[in-house]
């Protein structure tokens, strides 16, 4: 894990998404943590293909400014956060090359007790 350092809001934390693509919704769970010489590394889950076990841990991870990149061994995320560090819209990548899907949008929102999921 290899991640750089924030500047602006404080992204750590829990966030939730749903990806949409050509067959099905597909609900991601990023999870933002601060080492503690101040390196963002992130985690990635895929609640409908596997849940918990198995996150994808970012290879890179960096806040600029208010864009967050973070790279994983199945795709690549970069997206803006809000002002109030509620919302992180922007773009999922997946990576595989040729047959891969295109890329797709992709908001998280940090979630509440009322709206966090429980499976």
């Amino acid at each position: 894990m290899v991640a750089g350092t924030a500047r602006a809001q404080d992204v750590t934390g829990t966030w939730q998404g749903t990806l949409v693509d050509a067959t099905h919704p597909s609900r991601q769970l990023l999870q933002i943590s601060r080492e503690g010489d101040g390196r963002l590394t992130a985690a990635l889950y895929d609640l409908d293909q596997g849940g918990f076990g198995a996150p994808s841990v970012a290879f890179t991870s960096s806040l600029d400014g208010r864009v967050l990149r973070a790279s994983f061994a199945r795709g690549e995320f970069e997206g803006t956060v809000s002002a109030n560090a509620t919302t992180l819209s922007g773009t999922w990548t997946p990576l595989g090359g040729r047959g891969s899907p295109p890329p797709q949008p992709l908001s998280f929102a940090r979630p509440t007790a009322a709206t966090a999921w429980r499976d």
